[in-house]
């Protein structure tokens, strides 16, 4: 449904990685993906700002993380939101 609204292929690839479970090699390690995300949120904090979807993110990388899927691509959340 996304793909025939909002064609991408972001959408297209992505989609594909998280249903066939493809997540090696990582395009985009898990790992730095929260690096990235306490990059953003640190610098929101300094701008008194909030980023509630990027705390969202954070707690389900560092729970990905904490299951060994550091070296997966982000992908690889899919399996911490199962």
């Amino acid at each position: 449904m996304i793909s025939t609204f909002f064609g991408s292929p972001i959408y297209d690839n992505y989609g594909s990685i998280m249903v066939n479970e493809d997540f090696k090699p990582a395009g985009f390690k898990m790992s730095l993906g929260l690096k990235d995300t306490n990059l953003a949120l640190e610098a929101a904090q300094e701008a008194d700002a909030s980023l509630p979807l990027a705390e969202l993110a954070k707690e389900h990388f560092s729970k990905g993380i904490e299951n060994g899927l550091e070296d997966l691509d982000w992908a690889a959340l899919i399996k911490t939101i199962e």
